[in-house]
């Protein structure tokens, strides 16, 4: 019983997080649209509904950071990662980070080498 969970959401235009109750961006004013990424009640990005535990037996090029130091930016985090592979994007939320490389390959490469990789002392 109880309430459904929510599912917060992030704004396409400045990829602020932002509560399920919005209908506008707190940072920068755009509306909430259908294009706009869930977030799922277990904190992960998804499509409709919220996403899913990263831990998946899909191979993908995307890697999740967790525990990251709130100094941590989308910068920082690429340049540590950037020492085992090219990476292609990185989103900073909260306490951890979306980390995307431009291939599968790259993705398993980093994280069987850069078990001990640390950012900003995180």
């Amino acid at each position: 019983g109880g309430r459904p969970p929510r599912s917060d959401w992030i704004c396409i235009a400045c990829k602020g997080q932002n509560f399920a109750r919005r209908t506008q961006c707190f940072k920068c004013g755009a509306e909430k649209t259908a294009e706009c990424e869930l977030v799922g009640p277990n904190g992960f990005l998804g499509g409709p509904g919220g996403g899913e535990e990263p831990a998946s037996a899909v191979p993908s090029p995307i890697l999740v950071a967790k525990h990251i130091s709130p100094r941590s930016s989308d910068l920082s985090i690429a340049d540590g990662c950037r020492a085992y592979a090219q990476v292609k994007e990185v989103r900073v939320m909260h306490s951890y980070a979306l980390i995307e490389f431009y291939s599968v390959e790259y993705a398993t490469h980093v994280l069987n080498t850069a078990t001990a990789l640390k950012i900003d002392g995180a």
